[in-house]
Parts: C-alpha cells; structure tokens; sequence
C-alpha cells in the first residue's frame, strides 16, 4: 500500500498532494469533498452551491445560468449527442442515427457544435446548430477527430490520423475550407487533443516529442504560426485531454498513473509549474472541461462502479479546489461521457 500526504493551501482552500511513500485507495473522499467523509463518496451527489454571476459567452441577455452541457450516451443503444441544464435536468436529443456521434464542441456563441460522426462511413468531422438542425459535413479525408473552435468562431482545431496510429494537429476554417497542418513533425512523433486558448494566439496539445520512442505524452502549448514557441507544460509523461480554463490561465488535464503521480484531473498554470490534483477514484477520471466562468469542472468518471472493469461512464461536476461533487448524469448503467460545458 502506498499513503499520500494531503496539504490544505491556507485561503485558497486548495488540496495539494505531497507525495509519500504510498497511496491508500481510500482517500477518495478527501481529494473530493471538504466536508466530512460520505458514507458513498463515489456515488453521493453533494448540493452545489448557486450563484448568480453572469457567464462568458451567453448568447442570451443577462445570462445568469451556466451554458447547457453538450455530452455523449449511449441511453438509445449507440452513442448520440445530447444537451442538459448543469443539474442534469432537460435533457434534449440532438442526434438520431444508427453511427457513431462523438466529441461535442460547443462553438464560442453556443448557437452551434462541432463534433464527429461515422455516419459516411470513417470519423469525419460534422457542425450542426444547437438544437440539431443544419448538418454540415467539414472533412472527408482521414480518420478526424477532437475539434475545437477559435474563440472568434472563423476556425476549428482538430487533429488527423492516416493509420490510427500517429495523429497530426490541423485547422481549418469553420466551414471545412483550408484544412492547414499546424506544424510538422517527424514520423516519431504523435500530436493530438488540440485545444485554443481564450484569446485565439495559443494551441494546448498533447504530443509525445520529449520522448518519442516510449510514445508517453505530455501537454504542450504553441502559439499558432510560431513552431519556436513551443512550451512543455507538464512533465508527468502520461498527461492527455487538455482544457484551457476560460481566462487562459489554467490548463486541466488527465492523467494514468506514473511513478508515485495518482492518477485524476488536474489543473495546472498555463505556464507551467505544479499541477493541482483535483480529483481522483478507483474508478477513472477523465474529460474535463471548464464551466464558462472558470469555477467548476465537468468531467466524466466510473467512479460510481468503483473501478470495476466493465463500468459506466458518468458526467461529474466539481469546483477547483476538489468540492461540491455533484453527478448530474441520471442513471448510472448508461455511458454518459465526453461532456463540453464551455468553448475551450
């Protein structure tokens, strides 16, 4: 067995972990809630407290709730795109085929998504408007996957794979038009899971660059059109699923276990330094995205089948410093995952 030691940051009220010789599987509770440890913590919805603070981005006059939660699930026996309320009620179906509808974006007005489907046949890379209307097809070419639209909503990131096996990061415009590689690499050499900064100049990625050989990856960030900008963010060597935090400071991101690092979802500078451990389970973490006014995360998780080989995904919320878990995902025993809540 191993023991993390936790340490409670004085005000900021952050859980950060030094790690000992060990880590005890059960200090899951108090990486996740500051309140006294729940009989269930893996399957317990804790209240989440309102507030009433407009957020970034809301398409609608003086927006006061948080943007829907684009996600995945499997309910209807394939996976298909939905949209709930952050409390997990009013849920809409936005797709309905018989193919694979996969990695949501919401576009930076809310009024559409990007996301990827099988539907012609491979993973190509689709936009539709907010309540399914307007399909429009932006790729051919390719397995396409993982888009993300710039800030201004001209462009969308995605990364391209020839032989599911070495991804490359391109963009294009928003209506599929100059699909551009954002920068070369040698064959070695893996990038995906792009991500735009808030401000439009920056492109968060996981890449395997630092060592190739072993193909572990690392988050790295890139101004666009500046190959010599490249900036390591991370150094844990199992670090994937990039999100900008909506003011760019922050970068969340995921990671397996490695070492004596746990595995979870963590929040780090966009410049670097020490990450901040945000959640972890016996189950996995993985995921996340920024509420728009940066407080809180959506993520999905089978922490609910406490890490039992075979479990369900679930859409989780939380607050940055580990607290306020809350599950709106209403059922347990269907895939719910893949959640986007704001545009980065």
């Amino acid at each position: 067995m191993e023991r993390i030691t936790l340490r409670l940051a004085p005000r900021a009220g952050r859980l950060r972990l030094t790690m000992t010789a060990v880590l005890l599987g059960g200090f899951l509770a108090a990486c996740e809630s500051t309140t006294s440890a729940p009989t269930s913590p893996a399957i317990k919805d804790l209240k989440v407290n309102a507030d009433i603070t407009p957020f970034p981005g809301c398409n609608v006059n003086a927006c006061t709730v948080p943007p829907r939660i684009l996600f995945v699930s499997e309910r209807a026996g394939n996976p298909e795109i939905y949209s709930m309320k952050y409390n997990g009620t009013e849920v809409v179906r936005l797709t309905y085929n018989s193919a694979v509808d996969n990695y949501p974006s919401w576009s930076p007005d809310y009024s559409k998504l990007a996301f990827v489907s099988t539907r012609t046949g491979s993973f190509q890379i689709f936009t539709m408007n907010a309540d399914g209307s307007n399909v429009t097809q932006l790729t051919s070419s390719g397995q396409n996957s993982w888009p993300h639209w710039s800030p201004d909503g001209t462009k969308i990131v995605f990364h391209r794979t020839y032989d599911q096996q070495r991804y490359q990061i391109y963009t294009m415009n928003a209506n599929g038009s100059q699909q551009t590689i954002f920068r070369y690499t040698t064959l070695a050499v893996s990038e995906g899971q792009p991500t735009w900064s808030p401000d439009g100049q920056t492109i968060a990625f996981k890449s395997n660059v630092a060592n190739p050989t072993s193909g572990a990856f690392d988050i790295f960030t890139m101004k666009v059109g500046d190959p010599s900008s490249q900036r390591r963010v991370t150094t844990t060597l199992r670090a994937s699923h990039p999100a900008f935090s909506p003011d760019g400071t922050q970068i969340a991101f995921v990671t397996d276990p490695y070492g004596t690092v746990p595995k979870g979802i963590y929040v780090v500078n966009a410049a670097g330094g020490i990450p901040n451990l945000v959640t972890t389970s016996k189950g996995v973490d993985d995921y996340p995205t920024f509420r728009p006014d940066g407080k809180r995360i959506a993520f999905m998780s089978s922490r609910a089948w406490g890490g039992q080989i075979g479990g369900k995904w679930s859409i989780f919320t939380i607050n940055l410093d580990g607290t306020f878990l809350n599950r709106p995902s209403a059922s347990i025993f269907v895939h719910d995952m893949n959640p986007s809540w704001s545009t980065n």
